[in-house]
């Protein structure tokens, strides 16, 4: 048996009740009439459940550190926060709501202040078929109109996916902040960063379409996701010896199919694409990682009916090269030298390791997964039904020496560890979404009870203090990602 389970212990925000003092629905009902004449479906009221559908959050620089944090509502609205204080004793802000989609809102991303200080973008994508821009770094940096609801004509920049209005899934920005990515029914469409003069001082993002990849796919694209490092880099850009410097892009979809991409290789979709990992059941969350100094090689996917496959993505790449120039590296099935690991049933390997903990709990679904750095390890966040949240180990890094490198090794089903709960109070029903980015020191949750928790490391084992507030969230109808 291992030891005793590492707590975590949070604090949690009414966002319902902000929600209905402000009753954003109504809000963006109105300002949608306003400006078109017409009536929103937003503004019938609401019925049954409102809840959380993701969080992100951001560190910008506007006048000192800022920490933000963003949630999408199951209104089609968005609450923005800023986090003051530590994560123990500390406070949640509004900074401002947004209002401006006419569906469920599908994905949030903080665009890099690579502008300047001061230069805060929230990208959102909706089931509307439409990604927006909004300047938050304005409300900061004036003070002025903190707390406020934001309608469409306060959105610097619209992207319309395409005239059918067909929703988007997903959104990323590449590590420069020059590329965005939208994940459509059609494949994926990646927008060119450009600046407008603005009567309100700095000049205003907007985005300029540059490319189409709509070959490579056969069904709905889930995600996108550009990579962390090699992302970094602008269109047409070269390094040394005359080569393209990369900008890697994953896109994954209903298909079972991840697709990589090099941007920087061509105009040709063909010639972009690097290789093709498939997981062999539709896909719904991926994510690069990979231990210091590898330059993030590796690729988690978590699939929709709950099976975790993991790839060296850059030594599936590499075998591109042996097959002669156009060939592209596939790689699936379970014996190809690329897929490090294939949990067939994560939740009852997960499930089998809480009973070797001595916990006597079923893992229902995945919500996550991350490398902490601090550790040098990948973890797994798996949930239950009723609110529950656990950490498992599942890979570590080590040292080859034949190699002189460090690598990634998968510890195998029977060899997952169950680090940490979150039990206590923190959620009372499906977590959606989780934000490791300050992991291991703190994570972001919320979920369909309407919950934003904030998590920390607990100075005892075993259990998580209850969460400092309470959320009972009502209003908004459930909603169902494709």
């Amino acid at each position: 048996m291992w030891a005793a389970l590492e707590g975590m212990e949070g604090r949690s925000v009414d966002v319902a009740a902000e929600s209905r003092a402000q009753d954003p629905a109504r809000n963006a009902s109105a300002a949608a009439s306003n400006a078109t004449g017409q009536t929103s479906p937003m503004s019938d009221d609401v019925k049954g459940e409102l809840y959380l559908l993701k969080v992100a959050s951001f560190n910008a620089e506007v006048g000192g550190k800022r920490h933000l944090v963003a949630t999408s509502l199951s209104n089609f609205s968005v609450r923005v926060y800023e986090q003051s204080g530590s994560r123990s004793q500390g406070s949640l802000r509004l900074v401002c709501g947004i209002a401006g989609h006419e569906a469920p809102v599908t994905d949030l991303l903080f665009l890099p202040d690579l502008d300047g200080p001061g230069a805060v973008h929230l990208l959102t994508s909706s089931e509307d078929g439409t990604v927006r821009t909004w300047d938050v770094g304005r409300l900061l940096r004036g003070g002025a109109g903190l707390g406020s609801i934001l309608g469409p004509g306060d959105c610097v920049d619209t992207k319309v996916c395409d005239g059918r209005r067909s929703p988007v899934w997903s959104i990323s920005a590449s590590a420069s902040g020059e590329l965005l990515a939208a994940a459509t029914l059609q494949g994926v469409l990646i927008w060119r960063k450009a600046c407008r003069a603005s009567g309100r001082g700095a000049p205003q993002v907007q985005w300029k379409k540059a490319v189409a990849l709509e070959e490579s796919f056969c069904d709905v694209v889930t995600q996108v996701l550009f990579h962390p490092r090699h992302s970094s880099a602008t269109l047409g850009q070269h390094q040394g010896g005359g080569r393209s410097a990369p900008i890697v892009l994953a896109a994954c979809g209903e298909d079972g199919l991840v697709c990589l991409f090099d941007l920087n290789r061509g105009p040709d979709e063909d010639e972009n694409l690097l290789a093709v990992l498939n997981a062999e059941s539709s896909v719904a969350q991926v994510g690069f990682f990979g231990p210091s100094g590898s330059g993030d090689g590796h690729l988690w996917c978590r699939t929709n009916d709950e099976a975790f496959v993991a790839w060296d993505w850059a030594l599936a790449c590499a075998s591109q090269g042996d097959g002669g120039e156009g060939d592209v590296a596939m790689a699936g099935g379970g014996d190809e030298q690329s897929e490090l690991c294939r949990l067939r049933d994560a939740r009852r390997s997960l499930s089998e390791s809480l009973r070797r903990a001595g916990v006597e709990a079923n893992v229902d679904y995945l919500v996550d997964c991350h490398w902490d750095t601090s550790r040098a390890e990948l973890r797994v966040c798996a949930g239950t039904g009723s609110g529950g949240l656990y950490l498992f180990q599942v890979a570590v890094e080590s040292f080859d020496g034949a190699r002189r490198e460090s690598v990634v090794r998968f510890v195998g089903a029977g060899g997952i560890r169950a680090q940490a709960n979150f039990l206590g109070q923190g959620h009372a029903s499906v977590v959606r979404s989780m934000d490791s980015s300050g992991a291991p020191g703190g994570y972001l949750t919320c979920g369909e009870d309407g919950r934003l928790c904030t998590w920390w490391p607990s100075q005892r084992t075993g259990g998580c203090g209850a969460p400092k507030g309470r959320l009972g969230l009502t209003g908004g109808g459930r909603y169902k990602p494709y």
